[in-house]
């Protein structure tokens, strides 16, 4: 993957992201600090995670680059939520998948080329995609999305594992990740809609 490209996706999904907690934001009526500081941690908080696992310079504080995106996608999203507010969550729903598909390929990229097998490689991409949302939740006082039995984190795993096997096949890069972004994308969308479960325990009703 070339370096033009890494950081496309980078600025795509940070855009992604900082739009989802744009829209958590709007969604709990906080102010527009709170809608920052939301959008910022949903959008940087699993790369630092993951820089910081893999003893790199956190990618944010290496490239301001990041930050200012972050910054143009919540204002621009402010901006269309007053011009086309959503009755429902649909749009929330479609861009966190997005950035979730986005962030799991370049995880896992980046873990390769710190020399990570394949196993630590599907945890960094899990890791760099879900972590954000988890803060953002955690802040927002849910109980964050990848610890409900709804088809989260195991979507990034299958888009994963899509990305590393087309690559190892020595597909075109852009194949592998149009491939693995769909993967991922396309099992979160349809987990949503068709309500999709990973439930291990049956739930026992009280009493």
């Amino acid at each position: 993957m070339s370096d033009t490209l890494l950081l496309f996706l980078n600025l795509a999904g940070i855009g992604f992201f900082a739009i989802s907690g744009t829209l958590l934001g709007e969604r709990k009526n906080v102010n527009g600090f709170g809608i920052t500081v939301l959008a910022t941690l949903t959008a940087t908080g699993g790369g630092t995670i993951r820089d910081l696992l893999l003893n790199k310079p956190v990618f944010w504080i290496e490239d301001s680059i990041y930050l200012l995106t972050n910054f143009v996608a919540i204002m621009v999203s402010i901006l269309f939520i007053r011009r086309f507010p959503s009755p429902d969550n649909r749009y929330f729903l479609i861009v966190d998948a997005a950035g979730l598909a986005l962030f799991n390929i370049i995880g896992i990229f980046k873990a390769t080329q710190a020399g990570a097998d394949l196993v630590v490689a599907l945890t960094m991409g899990v890791i760099t995609s879900v972590f954000g949302g988890i803060l953002r939740d955690v802040i927002c006082r849910e109980v964050p999305v990848t610890l409900k039995n709804q088809l989260y984190a195991t979507t990034c795993i299958a888009g994963g594992l899509t990305y590393v096997v087309t690559t190892n096949l020595g597909w075109n890069t852009y194949i592998c990740i149009g491939m693995a972004f769909s993967t991922t994308f396309v099992m979160r969308i349809s987990a949503i809609y068709e309500g999709w479960r990973l439930q291990i325990f049956s739930q026992k009703s009280n009493g």
